[in-house]
């Protein structure tokens, strides 16, 4: 791990109406074409979105096996070429969940993820690093980026210095019909998921699954049930098997298990045992500060106006027992629960219950999901939904092939909702 020195950048990004002829002249000015890169940047801000505002950049980037997490301060100019002093710290990719895990600690939370196909042209003038970037957002479009970086130890290094040479860098493509655009990348594509995948206009209810979503209650339940089942037979339950029979199809796991020949015994005496044993491993979600910081983002979704309810296929004495250990107990306008639905998701009748309690027509909706089943349930009732990786004992890459956008969790949803 090491860090770089601090660089001085500045910057100006256009969209361009004559790339070909751009290439033309960097090719007459002698630039080189560097590998193309794709970059993963993951945007990060504090829940009041202070940084969304005054455009501070705190990132993760990811290039093939490299990453680096990067501090830019905040402007002081909001359009047209701007400085900023940059700070980075090379990482190792594996880390990436552990110092995003270390952000959220401190109170910074994933905002948006851009996804980028670069193409950079660079050319050394002085103290200073030109470099010229094509730019293609995923889902956003195609951009230009003009940069002029130095080393701040250098005493030629400063921003007059730096923004004389980006106006020469500038002047080049005059005639590349350039328009600035004037937001950070993170604001295009935080713009488009908001309005593409929140349908934000719109969207005035939320509501939210329980278990995989707000809790990460699937993996205590599937030890509860492995458990039990051990002490009776023998047979250790794998992990594959339970996603599979139990939450994919359907709760059919110990029909699966008996056609195995797996002597389970009174199947009533069994569930019951693994319910005692999974109620005694909730207690240990209470001091859970993922949960917490979740349930501060509903807080925040009920405080800013929107209604909210609890759609959960969960017995309700255990929604309550959560509820009440993050004082969340007057939190929701309607909780839906196991026992009140004859037919649980996928059937929509969970999320039909739950409009009609809340007196909501099904297009001002956003429902919260973390698997194939709640998904397939929500849409069922003509609600739009999305689906969240961070509680689920499903995972990301599970998840990205369900066809539906996959967020890290409600904490990010809240601030694209808030702020984008």
């Amino acid at each position: 791990m090491s860090t770089k020195n601090k660089i001085l950048e500045t910057e100006q990004k256009f969209y361009c109406g004559a790339p070909d002829k751009m290439l033309e002249i960097l090719k007459q000015e002698n630039f080189q074409e560097v590998s193309p890169e794709d970059e993963t940047d993951l945007y990060f801000s504090d829940l009041d979105g202070d940084f969304i505002r005054n455009r501070t950049c705190l990132r993760i980037r990811q290039k093939g096996n490299k990453a680096e997490l990067t501090h830019k301060g905040k402007s002081h100019s909001f359009s047209g070429p701007f400085s900023k002093v940059e700070r980075n710290l090379e990482i190792p990719v594996e880390m990436i969940p552990e110092y995003n895990d270390i952000l959220n600690s401190l109170g910074f939370f994933r905002y948006v993820s851009v996804v980028k196909k670069r193409r950079n042209f660079l050319k050394q003038s002085g103290p200073f690093c030109l470099t010229v970037s094509f730019d293609n957002l995923l889902n956003v479009g195609n951009f230009v980026e003009l940069e002029v970086s130095g080393e701040t130890s250098l005493l030629e290094v400063n921003e007059n210095s730096a923004k004389k040479e980006l106006d020469k860098l500038t002047d080049l493509f005059k005639n590349c019909r350039f328009e600035p655009a004037d937001s950070p990348y993170r604001d295009y594509a935080a713009s488009w998921q908001a309005k593409n995948f929140l349908k934000k206009d719109r969207t005035k209810t939320i509501l939210f699954d329980f278990d995989g979503t707000i809790i990460p209650t699937e993996k205590p339940f599937f030890e509860s049930f492995r458990e039990a089942i051990e002490k009776r037979s023998g047979f250790k339950l794998d992990i594959e098997d339970y996603l599979n029979f139990e939450m994919v199809k359907s709760d059919n796991l110990l029909l699966e298990l008996k056609n195995r020949g797996i002597d389970l015994g009174d199947e009533k005496d069994l569930i019951e045992e693994v319910y005692r044993l999974y109620e005694n491993k909730l207690d240990n979600l209470l001091v859970d500060q993922k949960i917490a910081d979740g349930f501060g983002s509903i807080m925040a979704f009920k405080k800013d106006g929107y209604k909210i309810a609890l759609v959960s296929a969960s017995k309700r004495k255990f929604v309550e027992k959560i509820l009440a250990g993050f004082s969340g107990s007057d939190l929701f306008s309607v909780i839906i629960a196991r026992e009140d639905v004859a037919s649980s998701k996928p059937d929509p009748e969970a999320y039909l219950s739950a409009l009609e309690k809340l007196g909501v027509e099904k297009d001002e909706c956003l429902a919260i999901e973390d698997s194939g089943r709640g998904l397939e349930a929500a849409k069922s009732a003509g609600i739009n939904c999305v689906l969240v990786s961070d509680n689920t004992l499903f995972g990301r890459e599970n998840l990205d092939g369900l066809g539906a956008p996959v967020f890290e969790n409600i904490t990010e949803i809240y601030l694209l909702l808030k702020n984008a």
